[in-house]
């Protein structure tokens, strides 16, 4: 008997009114299921079916048992045109594409 736990390397949001602030620059945002994110690492902040936005630094999760509340610091904001922000979203496009051809 196990426990299903996905770990990412990317914040990926449905849209920007899934990421909330707490206080000044200390957000959240709640993903459902239980989900692991590298604390104290910069990551990309990215809009599904938009772009890259900026990074951030992931301060903690809290898990419980039918979701996962992530809390973390914006550190840099992105034009989705520049060639940063397009490099990160290709990244996760391609990881999503993998995905799909490993897990049909």
């Amino acid at each position: 008997m196990g426990m299903i736990i996905e770990f990412n390397w990317f914040m990926v949001v449905a849209n920007e009114n899934k990421i909330l602030e707490e206080q000044e620059n200390l957000f959240y945002t709640i993903k459902s299921e239980k989900r692991i994110y590298p604390i104290g690492f910069q990551i990309p902040l990215i809009v599904k079916e938009q772009g890259c936005i900026g990074m951030i630094k992931v301060l903690k999760t809290v898990i419980n048992e039918k979701e996962t509340r992530i809390y973390f610091n914006k550190t840099e904001s992105f034009d989705m045109k520049s060639a940063v922000a397009t490099h990160y979203y290709e990244r996760y496009l391609d990881f999503k594409k993998r995905e799909k051809e490993i897990n049909p």
